[in-house]
């Protein structure tokens, strides 16, 4: 029985550990609107082509609030370094929006865009 358990113990704690490591994919999907990142990505996008900052500042803390919902359910199954890329595009797209600047905006909403798509491969 001892045996039994020092082998099913380790086998049990390796495929879960190989779950999580391949659930980013699944974990990104939005649970509703509120963590609905690629969604709130459109919007600000739209919002910004038209120029309409106010409304793109609104849209832009939607985003940033969708994504921190995502951060914590992703944090174990994804790459450090695509979640940082996104959190310091959102951050950067913040300050393009204050200063009104439409062509760095729509860089960073790109390049956030870019870095969700690869979230979880």
């Amino acid at each position: 029985m001892k045996k039994l358990f020092n082998l099913v113990v380790p086998v049990l704690i390796l495929v879960l550990s190989l779950l999580i490591m391949l659930s980013g994919s699944f974990l990104k999907r939005p649970r509703g609107d509120y963590d609905n990142v690629i969604k709130n990505i459109d919007t600000t996008t739209k919002a910004v082509l038209s120029e309409d900052w106010k409304l793109a500042d609104q849209n832009t803390q939607k985003l940033d609030s969708s994504w921190k919902t995502i951060v914590k359910r992703i944090q174990f199954s994804s790459e450090r370094t695509e979640i940082n890329n996104i959190s310091l595009s959102i951050a950067r797209l913040k300050a393009s929006i204050i200063a009104k600047d439409k062509s760095s905006a729509l860089i960073e909403l790109n390049s956030a865009k870019e870095h969700w798509e690869d979230l979880g491969k």
